[in-house]
Parts: structure tokens; sequence; C-alpha cells
């Protein structure tokens, strides 16, 4: 009796590491699924890719997939979601120690009435609500612009240099 235990424990075993592995084959192929699709979807993309200096358009469709994916992890249900192509690089302020910092921008409507206004590296920012600065990096996603100026992302010299990017000179510019 004991031997029959033992001998049903070990197909049990044996059964859910086939299942283990046929999962992960699934999974890979799901994934290379998941890819293609991205691809023919960046082909019907309805605006156009890489029109940003410095920013190619696979890296462009990239960050507008993964924002995607990080603004329905943070909607509610009452928000309108859409899809990958109601979302769009609207600003890009450049690439530094491989982070790059992009305004995003849906294509449906938002309250654009509140305004973002705060001080990062002792420099103001501020713009309407609906866009939004983030810092995206290819291995860890994103990050909101102050966050990654308190994580050491961001420098105060690439602060400047994004301020000057958006408004001009800091002298003469919205901290005046």
């Amino acid at each position: 009796m004991a031997g029959k235990k033992i001998c049903m424990r070990l197909i049990a075993g044996a059964a859910l590491l086939c299942m283990a592995a046929f999962a992960g084959c699934a999974e890979e192929r799901g994934s290379a699924a998941a890819n293609r699709t991205q691809l023919s979807e960046m082909e019907a993309y309805p605006r156009e890719l890489g029109t940003f200096e410095g920013l190619d358009a696979e890296t462009e469709w990239q960050i507008i997939n993964d924002y995607y994916r990080y603004f329905i992890a943070r909607a509610t249900s009452s928000w309108h979601i859409g899809t990958v192509n109601d979302y769009y690089v609207s600003r890009y302020y450049g690439t530094y120690n491989g982070n790059t910092v992009i305004m995003m921008m849906p294509d449906f409507s938002v309250d654009m009435a509140i305004v973002h206004d705060y001080t990062i590296a002792d420099i103001r920012f501020a713009y309407q609500a609906g866009m939004e600065i983030l810092v995206w990096n290819q291995e860890s996603g994103f990050y909101n612009f102050s966050m990654a100026y308190e994580m050491r992302l961001l420098t105060q010299d690439d602060v400047r240099a994004i301020h000057q990017k958006m408004y001009g000179a800091i002298t003469g510019g919205i901290n005046d």
C-alpha cells in the first residue's frame, strides 16, 4: 500500500512537471504571437512614428505600448481607456542616462482646466492636466517626473535642460 502511494505521488509529480513545461511553452508562443500582433499594430498605428529627433519609431512605439499598459493599471472602471491607438507621445524632451523624458497625451477628451504646477530641483513647471511628463526606462517602466528626480534617474542639470526645452531659457521662462 505504501509503495502504491509513492508511485501515485511520483506520477502526480511527473504530471505537474509536464503541465508546467507545457504552460511555459504556451507562454512563449503567446508572447511571440503578442510581438507579431504588436508589430502589425505598429504598421496600422494612425500617427507617424519617429518624427522626434533622437527618438526612433520602434522606441516610440514601445513607449506608447508600455504607456497603454501603465495607464490601464492606473485606470478606474469609470475612465475611458480606449485602445493603444488612442495614445501618443506629444513631446520628447530627450534621453538622459537611458531615461527617456516624454509627454503623453490621449486622443480622447480630458479635463484640461486642471493645471499641474510643481517644483523639481528648484525649477518650476506648470502645464495642463491630461498631459503628463513621464520618464520611461526600457528596463523598469515609467516614473512620474518628480519621482524620477528623487530617485536620481535625472540630475538637476537634466531637469534644467528639460525646462529649457519646454519653456526656453530659465531667465524669461516660467520661473520669473
